[in-house]
């Protein structure tokens, strides 16, 4: 039987490939110009999406870690529950792959971060944000 870390790394490597399929098809050109870099520049977005994708599937829980680092200035975003992370961005980073699903390392704690809900409610198909109409385009593209 697969555990819970296991099940979580699946629907991430998923939603991660949606993502990227997405991105190859065009459709989040319009929707979301910021995944147009992807994973540059879009790890807040798809930290967002991808805690409401794992609600969805029951894997709820997930706080959403915003973390930044002073010299030279840069942010980062990633889902953590319990000491478990997700990220699904941190590839531009040689410390992770492209998707990691493992328990806190000591490159989480170089990003001073900072932790909320995740704001889910930015991802409602009628929202006044991009993250929703990007969120259904990906959702599109998984199997």
């Amino acid at each position: 039987m697969a555990s819970y870390e296991d099940h979580v790394l699946l629907e991430a490597t998923r939603f991660r490939r949606a993502i990227e399929d997405a991105k190859q098809a065009g459709d989040l050109d319009a929707p979301h110009p910021g995944f147009r870099d992807f994973p540059q520049g879009s790890c807040g977005a798809a930290t967002v999406m991808l805690c409401t994708y794992l609600a969805e599937r029951g894997l709820d829980g997930w706080l959403y870690a915003c973390g930044k680092r002073e010299n030279p200035h840069e942010t980062h975003a990633w889902a953590e529950r319990e000491g478990l992370v997700v990220d699904i961005t941190a590839d531009p980073f040689p410390e992770h792959g492209t998707v990691y699903v493992a328990p806190r390392t000591p490159w989480f704690d170089t990003w001073e971060p900072s932790y909320g809900p995740p704001k889910v409610d930015r991802v409602a198909p009628d929202d006044d944000y991009t993250e929703g109409p990007a969120y259904q385009a990906i959702l599109r593209h998984l199997p």
